[in-house]
C-alpha cells in the first residue's frame, strides 16, 4: 500500500504500541455457586490490556467500528431500550397469545470466536465494516481495519503466575474491541441462522452482546428442533435456552418479562439471588449529592422497570427497607419516592438526547473537609479572568469541579496481577542498575557506580530531596533526567527524552568527548580539571501517560523549576 493515505499522522501516533504484555486474572462467578468439591466459584478469564501491546490499537479499531452494532437488526442498548420496543409491541396490540418468552445464552462466546477461516470473526466483521458510508470507508480503509484487527486477536499476550502466554482462538475478555467484536460476529451468525432455519420464526428476535430474548409462538417440540438447529450453526459456538411454556415468565438482563393471558408483555425488577443490596453508605467519602440521590436514582430505574403499578409501589418498599438497613434517611427516601410516583412510566421510558457540551473539567479527590469549590470558582471567575490574561486564554467559561474519591480498602487489597513473588523479590522504586542480565556491562551503569536503588535525588542549591517514584533505569523511556558533575556538586542539569534514557546520556557524553563547548554538558565538563567521568546522570522521574511530549515539557519545566537550574545552573531560559 506503498503511496495511500490509510490514516493521519496523530491517529498513528496514538496507536504507537506499549511494551508491556496484558495481565490475566479470574473474576469470580458468585451466582454459579461453589462446585462440589471444590473451595472456590468457577471464574471468568479477565486479560486486562491496560498499557498492554495492543492497547490504543484496539482502541483504534473499535472506535472506527462500533456504530455498526447499532445497524444490527437484533441490537439492543440496555434494559430501557427493550423496555421501549415492549412498550411499542403492547401499543400496536400484536396477537402473542398462547406464546412464551425465551431466553438464550451462548456459552463461552468471547473465547469461542474462531479468528480466521469461513466460520471465523474477521469475516464477519469485515462484511460489517464493508456496509459503512463511502465516506467512512475512505477515511478509514476496511483493509487497514481488518489488519490491525489481526494484530489485536493474534498478538494477545498476556502473563499468568510468572509465565507469558499467547491466545489462540477467540478475543480477550478486557481488551477494547472485544464487545464490539462478538457482537458483529453474532450479528452474522443469527443472520445465518434465521435464514436457514424452516420452521416457524421467532418473533422480536433481540439480543445484548450474548444473551438472546424471544417470544416463540410454536409448539415446545418445535422450540426443541430449534435449538438443535442454533447449535448446529457454528462448530465452536454453542446455546443454551431457558423457558417456562406455563408460567410464561423469564428473567433477561434486570427484568423480570411475562406475557399474560390477553398476550400483553408485562415487566417486573428482577434481582439474583446472590445480590445484596449493598448500596453506598451515606457517610462514605463521597460528595453528598451522589449518595442524597441514590434514593431517586434506584426509583426511577424501578418506575421504569415495573409496567404493573402495585408492582412498583411493591418493590419502593422493599428498596426503602434496604436504604433504611444501609442508614438512609427515611424522610430524603420518602421525598424521592414521592417524585418518583408522580412521573408517568411512558415519560420515564422516552429516550434522553443528551447535548454534549465542550467543558473543561478539573477532577480533584474528594474529602469531607473541603469547601464548596465549585462555588467559590464560579462566584469569583470574572476576577479570575480580568486578573490573569493566560487564563482568559485558556479558558472561556469557568471549569466544571468534578470529584474522584480516594483509595478505599478494596484498593489497597485487591490486585489484578497474580504473583508469587517475595516482597523481598519485587521490584523497587528508584534509578537502579541495568546490567544484571547483560552479557556485557551497561557502561553508563558503571560510570554511575550503582550498587542498589537510588531511591532520593537532593538540590544541592536549596537542600531538598525529593523521592524517586517509578522503578527506572537507563533503559525506562519517556523520563526526567538530571545531570550533575562529581567535582561540582552544584553544577545541574535537568532534560527529557522520550527515547530509551541511555540513548540520551550517551549524547551527552557526545558532547564532551567531541569538545562542543556550544552544549551546556560540552562546555562544563571541558573545563580545567574535568573529563567525562566526572560526570553523572540519573533518571529522576518517569512521565507517563507515553508519548505526550507537552506533559514531559511541563514536567522538565518543574524539576528545571525545583532546581533553580537557570539561575544557578546548566539550563537555559528558552
Amino acid at each position: 500500500m506503498e503511496g495511500t493515505d490509510i490514516t493521519s499522522k496523530s491517529d498513528f501516533k496514538q496507536m504507537q504500541p506499549n511494551e508491556k504484555p496484558g495481565k490475566m486474572y479470574g473474576l469470580p462467578k458468585v451466582h454459579k455457586g461453589i462446585p462440589e468439591g471444590q473451595t472456590i466459584p468457577p471464574c471468568r478469564p479477565i486479560i486486562s490490556n491496560s498499557g498492554a501491546q495492543t492497547e490504543m490499537i484496539s482502541a483504534f479499531v473499535d472506535y472506527h467500528s462500533k456504530n455498526q452494532v447499532k445497524q444490527l437488526p437484533s441490537y439492543v442498548q440496555d434494559s430501557p431500550d427493550i423496555l421501549r420496543i415492549f412498550q411499542t409491541e403492547n401499543d400496536n396490540n400484536k396477537q402473542i397469545e398462547g406464546s412464551f418468552p425465551v431466553t438464550v445464552d451462548v456459552t463461552a462466546l468471547y473465547t469461542s470466536i474462531p479468528a480466521d477461516g469461513e466460520h471465523g470473526g474477521i469475516q464477519a466483521f469485515e462484511k460489517a465494516l464493508n456496509q459503512r458510508k463511502e465516506e467512512e470507508i475512505n477515511q478509514t480503509p476496511t483493509h487497514f481495519l481488518i489488519t490491525l484487527l489481526e494484530l489485536v486477536l493474534h498478538g494477545n499476550i498476556f502473563e499468568f503466575d510468572d509465565k507469558l502466554f499467547r491466545q489462540q482462538i477467540g478475543t480477550a475478555m478486557g481488551t477494547r474491541v472485544a464487545p464490539t467484536y462478538a457482537c458483529l460476529f453474532m450479528g452474522w451468525l443469527e443472520e445465518k441462522i434465521l435464514k436457514t432455519w424452516k420452521g416457524t420464526k421467532p418473533y422480536l428476535w433481540r439480543r445484548y452482546i450474548d444473551d438472546i430474548f424471544f417470544i416463540w409462538r410454536g409448539s415446545q417440540s418445535e422450540l426443541q428442533t430449534f435449538i438443535e438447529h442454533l447449535n448446529k450453526a457454528h462448530p465452536n459456538i454453542k446455546f443454551t435456552s431457558t423457558y417456562n411454556q406455563d408460567t410464561k415468565t423469564i428473567p433477561f438482563l434486570d427484568m423480570q418479562i411475562t406475557i399474560d393471558e390477553d398476550g400483553i408483555i408485562q415487566t417486573d425488577l428482577y434481582t439474583k439471588d446472590t445480590a445484596k443490596a449493598e448500596y453506598l453508605l451515606p457517610k462514605s467519602c463521597h460528595p453528598g449529592h451522589i449518595t442524597k440521590n441514590i434514593p431517586y436514582a434506584m426509583g426511577y430505574r424501578i418506575r421504569r422497570l415495573c409496567s404493573k403499578e402495585e408492582r412498583c409501589k411493591l418493590r419502593l418498599q422493599e428498596l426503602k427497607a434496604d436504604l433504611t438497613s444501609r442508614s438512609y434517611n427515611n424522610k430524603i427516601t420518602k421525598n424521592a419516592f414521592e417524585r418518583v410516583l408522580k412521573i408517568d412510566r411512558r415519560e420515564a421510558l422516552k429516550k434522553v438526547v443528551s447535548t454534549k457540551e465542550e467543558k473543561t473539567v478539573f477532577a480533584i479527590t474528594y474529602h469531607p473537609a473541603l469547601p464548596s469549590i465549585s462555588q467559590i470558582v464560579n462566584k469569583h471567575w470574572s476576577v479570575m479572568k480580568n486578573e490573569n490574561s493566560r487564563l482568559q486564554q485558556c479558558l472561556e467559561n469557568a471549569p466544571v469541579i468534578a470529584y474522584k474519591r480516594s483509595k478505599n480498602l478494596k484498593d489497597e487489597l485487591i490486585r489484578a496481577k497474580v504473583t508469587t513473588k517475595r516482597s523481598s523479590d519485587r521490584i523497587k522504586n528508584g534509578y537502579q542498575n541495568c546490567s544484571q542480565n547483560r552479557r556485557y556491562p551497561c557502561k553508563l551503569c558503571i560510570y554511575n557506580n550503582i550498587q542498589g536503588p537510588i531511591k532520593e535525588h537532593k538540590c544541592h542549591q536549596t537542600g531538598k530531596s525529593y523521592t524517586i517514584n517509578s522503578p527506572v533505569n537507563c533503559q525506562t523511556k519517556n523520563v526526567i533526567y538530571r545531570i550533575t558533575c562529581k567535582k561540582h556538586p552544584k553544577f545541574v542539569y535537568i532534560g527529557e527524552t522520550q527515547r530509551q534514557f541511555f540513548k540520551r546520556a550517551g549524547e551527552h557524553r557526545g558532547y564532551v568527548n567531541r569538545n562542543e563547548t556550544n552544549q551546556p554538558t560540552g562546555h562544563h565538563f571541558n573545563l580545567t580539571g574535568h573529563q567525562t567521568s566526572d560526570m553523572t546522570c540519573i533518571v529522576i522521574e518517569q512521565v507517563l501517560p507515553a508519548n505526550d511530549p507537552f506533559l514531559r515539557k511541563r514536567r522538565e519545566k518543574f524539576w528545571i523549576n525545583k532546581y533553580q537550574s537557570v539561575e544557578h545552573g546548566a539550563n537555559t531560559q528558552g
